[in-house]
């Protein structure tokens, strides 16, 4: 009844998990045991994704819709109040960002070199009166000022992307995606199948896109929290 989901590792080496099921988040530390975070201030409602900040702060797509395993593309939890969730690493009270910045079904997401949070979206809510000739409305990515260098007049948990999100041609259902040392993102487009009527029309893809140096570079291998990708740390290059 968990659904364990999605996973991240802070600084102290534990692991973070949504619940998609339980609508919970929990901590797994080294000897074993778990702990279910206090999110009594928010609203959890089936999360998704999760990814931790340099400072040990977590951050949590609630999709507010997806129930995993999605048995159909119309397996719809109500949806209408997607959002982002930030934990603060040193345990105090959360709190949510939603519908804004282009939330439309969060699913994975990632932080970058300079603490900004990129989170990836699976497309939009499904419509019961959808048809072969309804146009869905273009998948976006959503960008949030974190802990880091805020743009000006901006503070945590702002927006940064319009209402929108980042559209493009290119974006379908996007699953999850990643920072890389030259600070391109890497996205996944998924859930194409071919069925019935609304798998048919349901926009999905089989692909992967790269979007050039949007983001600020992460040094890799990604273990544990980000880093900032900086010469000083690659005597070599």
């Amino acid at each position: 009844m968990l659904k364990p989901f999605a996973i991240a590792i802070d600084p102290k080496g534990r692991a973070w998990v949504t619940g998609n099921e339980a609508q919970e988040v929990y901590i797994v530390s080294a000897d074993g045991s778990v702990e279910t975070v206090d999110s009594s201030a928010v609203s959890v409602s089936w999360p998704m994704g999760i990814a931790g900040d340099s400072q040990g702060n977590m951050w949590v797509s609630s999709s507010d819709t997806v129930n995993i395993v999605c048995t159909t593309p119309l397996d719809s939890q109500a949806g209408g109040m997607p959002s982002l969730i930030f934990y603060p690493a040193d345990g105090g009270t959360p709190k949510q960002y939603t519908k804004v910045g282009g939330l439309s079904v969060p699913w994975g997401n990632a932080v970058d070199g300079d603490d900004t949070v990129w989170v990836f979206n699976f497309g939009h809510t499904p419509m019961e009166d959808a048809d072969e000739d309804y146009e869905w409305p273009d998948t976006g990515i959503a960008r949030f000022c974190g802990v880091g260098n805020c743009p000006p007049g901006l503070k945590p948990g702002d927006p940064i992307s319009p209402h929108t999100g980042y559209t493009s041609d290119a974006l379908e259902r996007i699953t999850a995606g990643a920072v890389d040392p030259s600070g391109n993102i890497w996205l996944l487009n998924n859930w194409r199948k071919d069925g019935p009527l609304f798998y048919d029309t349901n926009p999905g893809g089989n692909s992967f896109v790269i979007v050039p140096g949007a983001a600020k570079p992460v040094k890799t291998p990604l273990i544990g929290p980000p880093r900032a990708f900086r010469k000083a740390h690659h005597p070599d290059l």
